[in-house]
């Protein structure tokens, strides 16, 4: 697509409990924690003149996307990733609840995103209670419709 480098900050696993904190998260993960390592990540990244052209959160952003104050605890890691001023796009992970509300909140795009001259299809599979994931039949076939 493109003969332009890309450079993408991966973020995955944050885990965050702010105001959700009712889940049984062991204490040495420190899930309150996320937001501020999110902070820091991006002032150190302009502290080093690093910029990248996408950051790409890789599930698992909340804790427990279906607990109560689940959708403010979002809107705590939507707002500083907004305040990065680097676009970014996440799937949403096992943790992160239903994922429909998931990918309104974060606009997840449904089809085709693309930055900086390349282009990324977004696939959040499903999780069973086995912990075996699975792809929806649509997305394989919306792969090939591409």
């Amino acid at each position: 697509m493109s003969d332009r480098k890309l450079t993408i900050l991966a973020v995955a696993d944050l885990h965050y409990t702010g105001l959700a904190r009712q889940t049984a998260q062991p204490p040495q993960v420190r899930g309150e924690l996320a937001r501020i390592m999110l902070k820091k990540v991006f002032l150190r990244l302009k502290h080093m003149d690093v910029h990248p052209d996408l950051t790409l959160v890789l599930g698992d952003v909340l804790e427990n996307g279906n607990g109560r104050n689940a959708q403010l605890d979002n809107v705590s890691i939507y707002s500083e990733l907004l305040l990065s001023n680097i676009p970014f796009l996440a799937v949403p992970g096992n943790h992160d609840g239903d994922q429909k509300t998931f990918d309104e909140f974060f606009d997840h795009p449904q089809n085709f995103y693309t930055t900086g001259g390349y282009g990324f299809i977004l696939y959040a599979d499903s999780y069973k209670d086995s912990h075996d994931c699975a792809r929806s039949e649509t997305d394989l076939l919306r792969t090939l419709t591409l």
